[in-house]
């Protein structure tokens, strides 16, 4: 008798065990099917609103445009008058205005060169004035020694020391 109740608990576990690797079978590929749905709805969304949004894109770009050509002819007006205002200040002309020269920044002077090596072996008339070459054959500008807000001095080219002066830096 002990040995029928043992084979039949057995047979329980077993059959208990083979319902829940069964179960969770199922489960496994419902998951798979429904992240699969879930996919291609987004994928179907995402084709039902391409058309709306590129019609709404259309018009927002077709608005900005309504509205420069509506504004350009103050902006012209802004142009001419801040060419007037420049130049009763004294600033160069073209010193950022609307199509200032790429040489310029805003107070009308030239950025500095990164390097004055750059311009390699240049003719000795060619140079400008005060300028030289190394026997090397690089280029030697005359230099001004200039100390920065922060105390940190430097050697740079005397044509760019007007343009460090104007933000804060002093001779030395």
């Amino acid at each position: 008798m002990a040995i029928a109740t043992g084979t039949a608990l057995a047979l329980g576990l077993g059959a208990s065990a083979a319902a829940q690797a069964f179960g969770a079978h199922k489960q496994g590929q419902a998951a798979k099917e429904a992240s699969q749905q879930q996919v291609a709805a987004s994928q179907q969304a995402m084709a039902a609103q391409a058309p709306l949004y590129q019609q709404a894109l259309g018009i927002a770009q077709q608005q900005a445009q309504q509205g420069r050509a509506g504004l350009m002819p103050y902006a012209q007006q802004g142009g001419q008058g801040l060419t007037a205002l420049t130049a009763f200040l004294g600033v160069p002309a073209g010193a950022g205005g609307p199509g200032a020269g790429a040489g310029m920044n805003r107070a009308g002077m030239p950025p500095p060169s990164p390097n004055a090596a750059a311009f390699g072996n240049l003719a000795q008339g060619a140079l400008g004035a005060g300028a030289a070459l190394a026997p090397g054959g690089s280029l030697q500008k005359p230099t001004v020694l200039l100390r920065a807000p922060n105390g940190q001095t430097q050697a740079v080219p005397a044509d760019q020391a007007e343009f460090f002066l104007a933000r804060g830096a002093q001779r030395v």
